[in-house]
């Protein structure tokens, strides 16, 4: 079984799991298959929306997603089989239609890839 560091957690295979409150994650920086994504919203008092970006590069402010999910307070997203071209990035966003981080990191995400 071979391991690889994301995050400063060893998962074997294509796994990522925050290891601290984050608002994005780089998932893979190739083209691949999101074969499952779990995502929380941690904050008590703001909706947001879980977002898929197909681009190999970090999300930044103003990126649109190709799929953004709602994820309510104190929420729950778990999707599965999203394929992307370029890269896998995901978000946790104050609005749907383009990246807008949230004041403080608020998220916690579980993906497996490949």
């Amino acid at each position: 079984m071979s391991f690889k560091t994301v995050n400063s957690v060893n998962l074997p295979g294509d796994r990522y799991k925050s290891a601290v409150k984050e608002n994005t994650a780089n998932i893979r920086t190739t083209k691949g298959r999101l074969l499952n994504i779990k995502a929380s919203n941690l904050s008590t008092t703001t909706d947001l929306y879980l977002q898929i970006h197909d681009k190999a590069t970090p999300v930044q402010a103003g990126d649109i997603p190709v799929l953004p999910i709602f994820v309510g307070r104190n929420g729950y997203a778990d999707l599965t089989d999203i394929r992307c071209e370029l890269g896998i990035q995901v978000a946790l966003s104050t609005t749907p239609d383009t990246y807008t981080a949230p004041g403080v990191a608020s998220g916690w995400f579980y993906a497996e890839s490949k």
